[in-house]
């Protein structure tokens, strides 16, 4: 169970800000960032959601 609680704490703490992150890179809005994830999930059956987590893992 402690495991599952470092994981959990792991993505809130990293996970959250890969939007935010991400468009300022691009010099974007993160609201237009996460509505393309939204998006492109539905037209890839969740595939983004893969690349978003792996975003978050690796800090990009």
């Amino acid at each position: 169970m402690k495991f599952i609680h470092s994981v959990r704490h792991f993505f809130e703490r990293h996970g959250f800000n890969v939007s935010s992150r991400f468009a300022d890179r691009l010099g974007m809005r993160a609201t237009n960032v996460r509505l393309f994830f939204i998006y492109i999930s539905f037209v890839t059956v969740g595939l983004s959601f893969g690349l978003y987590l792996t975003m978050a893992c690796f800090d990009l």
